[in-house]
């Protein structure tokens, strides 16, 4: 225990100066620059500070002063909804995602909400709308592409009406109908494209290989009419009697 330290006090020392106030505080000591390493050329020389604590702070007061915990960001929301690689090389397929941020790109993930296909004109994208409106209401923050993705599927659209059925815009029944035509706009769109780009491949083969020639029609033995069959039938009794 140090010099005028009481029990259950926590002293902090900076570069041998003990205080009893945490860092970054107005009373806390200002920290004398030491060189650490000073590089041979060049005239501005590396200088760094380095803070000593005899004994680490509580992890709440760690995260209220700022303190940044190596392997722990608790300025981010640890629950991303992300993009996870699958597929070959050179044939991306992905996965939608709900992981931690600290997990692996590839790793262990909470929830799997969806895929996506870059690879396809437009690109086939399947996702639950109903599972990431909830995962973003709980506070996930998706990644740039995934965002994206929310949006022309229609989940930020969604969260942008239930915030007016919050405020008594509009009713539940008036935000279910526009989403729903809103979605039906959208897949048509997304369908004429398809179709677009399934017309311009079928022209750019016929100018590559040609109009294949037409197959002949397979030649089928015409059945015997029912009354010869009749007649013949008839005959045939009359000469037996």
């Amino acid at each position: 225990m140090a010099a005028g330290q009481t029990k259950g006090e926590t002293k902090w020392s900076l570069k041998g100066r003990a205080s009893s106030e945490p860092p970054h505080s107005p009373t806390w000591p200002k920290a004398r620059a030491a060189p650490k390493k000073e590089k041979e050329k060049g005239k501005n020389s590396e200088k760094s500070v380095s803070l000593c604590f005899r004994k680490a702070p509580p992890l709440v007061q760690q995260v209220q002063w700022g303190i940044k915990i190596t392997g722990l960001n608790f300025t981010d929301m640890p629950v991303k909804i992300r993009l996870q690689r699958k597929g070959r090389k050179k044939a991306p397929f992905y996965h939608i995602v709900i992981a931690d941020s600290r997990a692996p790109r590839d790793g262990k993930y909470i929830q799997r909400i969806g895929t996506y296909n870059p690879l396809t004109v437009p690109a086939t994208i399947n996702v639950d709308r109903d599972a990431a409106f909830d995962w973003l209401m709980k506070g996930a923050q998706p990644t740039d592409t995934v965002r994206a993705i929310l949006k022309f599927k229609g989940v930020f659209y969604k969260k942008h009406l239930q915030r007016g059925v919050a405020k008594g815009a509009l009713t539940q029944e008036q935000a279910d109908a526009k989403l729903a035509q809103w979605i039906e706009g959208k897949e048509a769109v997304v369908e004429s494209r398809r179709e677009q780009t399934k017309q311009r491949l079928e022209k750019q083969r016929q100018m590559i290989f040609g109009t294949p020639p037409a197959k002949p029609e397979p030649k089928v033995e015409e059945a015997p009419e029912a009354t010869e069959v009749e007649a013949s039938t008839e005959e045939g009794t009359d000469a037996e009697a």
